[in-house]
């Protein structure tokens, strides 16, 4: 026995393993014979009268549930895939289904939040697993259990042995083993076996705050006095039992309450009185309360200027909404999550690896990616950045025209003589110089007829281009409409502890419209940009103008926050639409919850499987179009723009007719009755929906020739 090894066992240390010529302890210490029996006493740091706080102390109140209504605002994503590039989201599954709906009384939503506030006010909270009679089964159902209601039975080898849940009404503990309890515990460093609670630190704060309270409460109560003495006018009398109790009675009766405060009292003999003079400011009720709620607010891990308060203007709100985010919130959620994904992940085999808070819909996480993307546009313009840089740090891909500084798009691009312009970006032989200025030769456009080798050239070519951009737009789409399956069933599966007469408010309201909205909107945004994006940069290539597309021309920011609230609104309503009808439809029929959610399967599931699809290809166009004609604005040298109609049995006749219709840039297209500046962006969406048609550039000089 080496001496490290002699020295554990001689102190008692608890049982030691021996690697080769070391040892390292395993178990933390000796477990006392009391905790084996009846648990580990936490009361020092998780006292149960932390929990009144939420109820007696308005500041708690709000700290705690600002915090708590923030993580129950976070949706939460299950990944399969160990690495964050390649793992993909598992949409279905028994560890979706119980997040989705966590027992029959509770959602997710009220999960998360009443654990937030354990958090906040215990230091540690508590989920106990219904793994059926022997405790082996996948997990059916997760209830949040008040802290002061169980005790941690320590293990001096595996460090937890067990927990023992003591109920309210008294009697013997009820234990469950390791397996059937998943314990969320802030760090304790006096005490392993006991979170430490940010009340904990703040509770004299909110005593302070509190008292400041009762006292102002008692000087209003009182009648905005304090009190006084009563005593003999002079030195040579005295007030007798008898007299001091009559004038008490006097004194209280006739003036004390805020009623009385301005009244009068009408002695039959003399006495003396003389007031306390200590008044609110004296207390300085105002300064307690400041100071408190600060304190209070800083252990909590918010800025005082997202609580208010008598010396707050809101100046800082965007900022400390942000760092309240981005500190608070966001760690507090990555330790939330690490303990599922650590604990009850692997409860449920290779279903999936992880679990993770989406943060995509946080306005004040938005606010600073709209700050960052302008510092970034900023480093990109004054060529710190290079485009080919930003796209790596954003997982994009390289773009042949990336690695190379773009002054503005009415220049050439600069490079070192180390590196070799793309040939896209070089000045292409059909510049000529006239008058000192660097011009296109004339080229004169000739229509491509239709069905032609020149037309059937062109629209492979545009094909190519547009099928990626399609399937990108159509993952996208499809995924936001799982989500929104899955909220629609949770939303069902909630009422179905009650009746199906409750599902009348499901029928009647599938969705909230606004939240998916907003939500469709913001998720749509990037992918938008990216189609304009890409088809921007190959239409100016397109007209041998070597620039760079800017994509923060105000046209082309305005024109993507239209097509993404477009989409959004129109999706969704008829979304919603089509899950009223049929939700109505099996509500007055009598049909029990389950036969609403196969309607809810079938809805959803033919939008994800056909309507995506047609919407993706509809927008991809749409959007397609309307990159091309900014991307011509910035050119300079595009006057016109002709239609060219789809090369396949489904083209429309109207657009087969269209074919070679020629317009100036910003004029508009007439096809089949309805006008529009181009394929996707008719006036008539039924000229718009599935089209595939293209727009070819006219050069000015052929334009006006």
């Amino acid at each position: 026995m080496n001496p490290i090894t002699r020295l554990l066992t001689r102190l008692g240390k608890g049982m030691v393993e021996s690697t080769g010529s070391r040892a390292y302890p395993v178990g933390p210490a000796i477990v006392e014979p009391y905790e084996e029996r009846w648990g580990h006493d936490d009361s020092a740091y998780s006292p149960s009268e932390y929990l009144d706080y939420i109820a007696t102390s308005n500041n708690v109140y709000t700290c705690v549930t600002k915090r708590a209504n923030a993580m129950s605002a976070l949706p939460i994503k299950v990944y399969k895939g160990k690495k964050k590039d390649s793992r993909k989201e598992v949409e279905t599954g028994s560890l979706r289904n119980l997040l989705d709906s966590v027992n029959p009384w509770m959602t997710w939503d009220r999960l998360i939040n009443l654990t937030e506030q354990y958090l906040c006010l215990s230091g540690e909270a508590f989920w106990f697993l219904e793994r059926g009679r022997r405790g082996d089964q996948m997990p059916q159902e997760i209830w949040p259990v008040r802290p002061d209601m169980v005790r941690i039975v320590p293990d001096p080898v595996n460090f937890i042995r067990g927990f023992l849940l003591y109920p309210q009404t008294g009697g013997e503990p009820i234990a469950y083993t390791p397996d059937e309890v998943i314990w969320f515990p802030y760090p304790n460093p006096k005490d392993p076996y006991s979170g430490l609670a940010p009340l904990a630190a703040a509770r004299l704060a909110a005593d302070t705050a509190s008292a400041a309270m009762k006292s102002n409460y008692g000087i209003f109560s009182n009648g905005t006095r304090l009190g006084g003495v009563i005593s003999p006018p002079d030195n040579t009398s005295n007030i007798t039992d008898a007299q001091a109790k009559e004038l008490q009675l006097l004194f209280n009766k006739k003036l004390r309450g805020p009623d009385k405060t301005h009244a009068l009292a009408v002695l039959a003999y003399a006495v003396k009185f003389q007031e306390w003079t200590m008044t609110p400011k004296d207390a300085e009720f105002l300064g307690a309360l400041d100071l408190t709620l600060e304190e209070i607010a800083r252990a909590f891990g918010i800025a005082p200027d997202l609580l208010g308060g008598s010396k707050r203007t809101y100046q800082n709100a965007p900022e400390a909404r942000y760092a309240f985010w981005a500190d608070t919130i966001m760690s507090e959620a990555r330790f939330i999550q690490n303990v599922i994904t650590e604990r009850l992940v692997p409860m449920f085999g290779d279903e999936a690896d992880s679990v993770e808070f989406d943060f995509s819909d946080v306005d004040a996480m938005r606010e600073n990616e709209d700050a960052k993307w302008k510092r970034e546009m900023e480093q990109i313009n004054t060529g710190v950045l290079l485009r080919n840089e930003w796209r790596a740090d954003k997982g994009m891909p390289d773009v042949e025209w990336g690695d190379v500084w773009w002054t503005s798009s009415t220049m050439t691009p600069i490079s070192s003589g180390a590196i070799d312009l793309p040939e896209s970006t070089q000045a292409p032989p059909a510049l000529t110089e006239q008058d000192g200025v660097i011009v296109p030769e004339p080229r004169h456009h000739v229509r491509a007829v239709y069905g032609s080798d020149d037309h059937a050239a062109l629209w492979k070519r545009y094909i190519r281009r547009i099928d990626p951009l399609e399937r990108k737009f159509g993952e996208m789409c499809a995924d936001l409409m799982r989500r929104q399956k899955r909220a629609v069933l949770a939303k069902l599966r909630q009422r179905s502890a009650l009746s199906v007469r409750e599902a009348a408010a499901v029928s009647d309201d599938p969705f909230d419209l606004a939240r998916w909205n907003k939500t469709f909107r913001e998720t749509s945004r990037p992918t938008y940009l990216s189609i304009v994006e890409t088809v921007g940069q190959a239409a100016l290539d397109d007209v041998k103008v070597s620039a760079a597309f800017d994509v923060l021309d105000p046209n082309v920011v305005r024109f993507i926050e239209r097509s993404s609230q477009r989409f959004a609104r129109e999706v969704n309503q008829t979304t919603w639409d089509k899950l009223r009808a049929t939700l109505q439809e099996g509500v007055k029929s009598g049909e029990s919850i389950d036969d609403l959610a196969a309607r809810v399967e079938a809805t959803m599931g033919e939008r994800i499987r056909s309507s995506a699809e047609t919407i993706a290809r509809t927008e991809t166009i749409a959007a397609s179009t309307g990159g091309t004609l900014e991307s011509w604005r910035q050119s300079g040298v595009v006057g016109g723009k002709e239609w060219n109609a789809t090369l396949d049995e489904r083209c429309r006749a109207s657009h087969v007719e269209a074919h070679g219709q020629r317009v100036a840039l910003d004029a508009n297209f007439e096809v089949g009755g309805a006008t529009g500046p181009g394929p996707g962006q008719m006036s008539d969406p039924s000229e718009s929906v599935n089209c595939r048609c293209v727009v070819v550039p006219i050069l000015d000089i052929d334009w006006e020739g």
